[in-house]
Parts: structure tokens; C-alpha cells; sequence
């Protein structure tokens, strides 16, 4: 048998800005996400592996500054997410996962980012995030997520680098992102540590072309 289901969405969006001054500048965005729905391949009954659409409701504030020069910049912004019908996966088995719906879900946080230029050609780059994400209405069955954290959230990221592009063309860039812990499922009793993770790219570009050698994982870092 042949299952099928329709998905549509209208996502409008809105945004305000102001200049504190030529180089500070404050923002205010509105925006809705969506995802749509479909059915779980881990399931064999059409009705239980029928997940909706998840929609949400986004909220940004931050503040951009600068140098006059252009040596220093900073980016500062806090954000808040309200999401309908919002998508879960759950494990079913190690390496399966059936997609369920849960009714309300929030999450809050914020983000930041430094860049600075001492010299000719070299960048150095600093960001980190913080996420608080959690059910707020989510009942499976007799069980009862509501309060719980979302899994497969990091609580926290951050990532150091620094680049250098000579007028040559070449470059090169080294640099390391750190993981914040989150949870595998939704009862939050299976959790994945912190872990850094150390990455390099060094190559050529001009205006029209770049090669590039990449190395991701460079420290053999195990994880899940």
C-alpha cells in the first residue's frame, strides 16, 4: 500500500535594525521555522509512523560593533524559540530511530563572537553558544518528558581558530571546537560528555577558484 500526506507552509518574517553609531549597530528579528512531516521508515504501521509538521516562532535580539579601522569586531545576541508539534527522535533500537511529535518545546540562549586582525592577513576568531532547550509539553504513552532537557542538544559550543591568507592566495587555518555535553533520549538518562575536537584547512583560492586540504577530528577524538 501507497501512504502520502501534504505539507504546506507560509513562514513570514520581519526585522528592525538601528545604528548606535556608524560602527555599533542593535537588532530585533522575527522569524517562523517549519519542518515538515512524514513517516518513520523504522515503523511498519502507517499510523504510528505518521509524524505533523513541526512550526516555530523565533525570536533574535543582538548588538554588532566594530573598529574604525576594522582590526576588532564583536557580535552579541540572545535568542528564544517556541516550537508546535516539535520533532523527536527517539531510539528504538542502537542504531534506529522512530521521529514522534511532541506538543510544545522551548528554547533560549545566547551566542557571542570576537574577531581580531593584529597584523596584515591574519584573522583570529573566538565564538561560543549557550542552549537551554526543553519539552515543555511532551507525553508518550504513560510517560510524561514534560520539563526534561531536549536530547541530542549541546547545553554549550565554542570554537577558537585563526587564519592566515597571504596576497598570494594561499591560506591557511587551525583551530579547535569544543561540545557540550547533551542527552541520547528523552528521559535524560543517557548523556555524551564534553569533547574537543581539533580541525585544519590550508590551501589556495583567488576570486574565482579555491583547493583546499581539510582535516576534521585531527586528535582521534572518540565519541559517539
Amino acid at each position: 500500500f501507497r501512504c502520502y500526506r501534504d505539507f504546506y507552509s507560509l513562514q513570514p518574517k520581519a526585522a528592525i535594525a538601528y545604528h548606535l553609531s556608524p560602527t555599533v549597530q542593535t537588532w530585533f528579528t522575527f522569524t517562523t521555522g517549519y519542518q515538515p512531516g512524514g513517516y518513520t521508515v523504522s515503523a511498519d504501521d502507517a499510523a504510528q509512523a505518521s509524524f505533523d509538521a513541526a512550526n516555530s516562532q523565533h525570536y533574535e535580539i543582538g548588538i554588532t560593533g566594530q573598529r574604525l579601522d576594522g582590526t576588532l569586531s564583536g557580535k552579541l545576541s540572545a535568542f528564544w524559540i517556541e516550537t508546535q508539534d516539535y520533532q523527536v527522535y527517539r531510539p528504538v533500537t542502537f542504531t534506529t530511530y522512530r521521529v514522534l511529535n511532541a506538543d510544545h518545546a522551548r528554547t533560549f540562549g545566547a551566542e557571542a563572537e570576537v574577531r581580531y586582525r593584529p597584523v596584515s592577513g591574519l584573522e583570529l576568531r573566538a565564538a561560543g553558544g549557550y542552549a537551554n532547550a526543553e519539552f515543555t509539553d511532551f507525553k508518550y504513552g504513560a510517560r510524561d518528558f514534560s520539563g526534561n532537557t531536549i536530547n541530542f542538544v549541546p547545553t554549550f559550543t565554542l570554537d577558537v581558530s585563526g587564519t592566515y591568507r597571504h596576497r598570494s592566495g594561499l591560506f591557511a587555518t587551525l583551530g579547535a571546537t569544543v561540545v557540550g555535553e547533551f542527552w541520547f533520549n528523552e528521559e535524560n538518562t543517557r548523556k555524551q560528555s564534553p569533547y574537543p575536537l581539533l580541525y585544519a584547512r590550508a590551501g589556495w583560492s583567488n576570486d574565482h577558484f579555491e583547493v583546499a586540504f581539510v582535516g576534521r577530528n585531527m586528535l582521534g577524538q572518540e565519541y559517539y
